[in-house]
């Protein structure tokens, strides 16, 4: 498959699709010496990270985690920043949609050439 797609102009996600559709039309015959082989590779890897972890390179890592950890850690809780806080937190105010206030139920209004809204009486109940 490789090389039938090697001339072509496609971008990753074009192959990967393509790729998909032609592992979804393989037989589970044609699936298994692959499926076998990546089971063999994540036995392997399995066994490997196990004796990795009877390491003292392991444990020296795992201490030197903890102290990272318990270094950097904050002591207040993390917060969610405010809405108006900004923009990714970089002091860039993001632009806050155009408000429109609800206009009560019945009342009669015009708008002006700017969308605005305009009572026709002001006893109507509703003040900006």
């Amino acid at each position: 498959m490789r090389e039938e797609l090697k001339g072509r102009n496609l971008s990753f996600t074009e192959i990967a699709k393509l790729v998909g559709e032609n592992w979804q039309n393989l037989t589970a015959a044609e699936k298994e010496p692959f499926e076998s082989q990546a089971q063999a590779i994540k036995d392997k890897y399995l066994s490997d990270l196990a004796n990795y972890k009877k390491t003292p390179e392991y444990r020296k890592y795992t201490l030197y985690l903890q102290e990272f950890k318990a270094k950097h850690a904050s002591p207040h809780k993390t917060r969610m920043p405010r809405k108006d806080s900004g923009f990714l937190n970089l002091g860039i105010k993001a632009a806050a949609p155009a408000r429109r206030q609800q206009e009560p139920a019945g009342a009669e209004v015009a708008r002006t050439a700017t969308g605005e809204a305009s009572h026709q009486a002001a006893d109507r109940g509703w003040t900006r």
